[in-house]
């Protein structure tokens, strides 16, 4: 996990996958604009923003995080077959706050010592989503920014 360590993540987390496993990186929010990382803290932020710009509104609007967000999937899988396009991407986000801090901190012993096979393919999965205060929470497929932007300003380099 010096791959994620280096790319300054402090939370990642393991899942079972048909064939392997996931990594799954914590949610980092982004400048809206550039697509860069939230500096500091902000990156990692844990706090639920208010989508709505005073008191009274609030008490009247969906109270939702608004931003743009990243999470990174490092999946190693004997299923090649793509997860399918998301149904509700409000709940996808939802869930995608948790993905990083609530897997398995580590992978079992057994599944450590099982090797490499060659029918398992390692696939790096970028999710990109747009909470705004109007309007509906979006899942960016493809992306705002490319694949590259995203792993190279999450600190990640993957070698070929």
């Amino acid at each position: 996990m010096a791959l994620l360590q280096r790319g300054k993540f402090s939370s990642w987390g393991f899942y079972s996958a048909p064939g392997g496993f996931a990594v799954v990186t914590q949610i980092e929010q982004l400048d809206d604009g550039s697509g860069h990382a939230l500096a500091g803290n902000e990156r990692f932020a844990s706090e639920t923003r208010v989508a709505s710009l005073n008191v009274l509104e609030s008490i009247f609007t969906v109270r939702r995080a608004q931003g743009l967000y990243r999470v990174i999937a490092f999946v190693l899988t004997t299923d090649p077959r793509s997860g399918g396009a998301a149904t509700d991407p409000a709940r996808m986000l939802q869930l995608a706050r948790r993905w990083g801090i609530s897997g398995a901190l580590d992978l079992p012993e057994a599944m450590r010592r099982q090797p490499v096979i060659p029918e398992q393919r390692l696939f790096a999965l970028v999710y990109e989503f747009e909470s705004v205060v109007v309007g509906e929470t979006r899942i960016n497929a493809p992306g705002r920014y490319p694949f590259d932007a995203h792993l190279g300003d999450a600190g990640i380099v993957l070698l070929p």
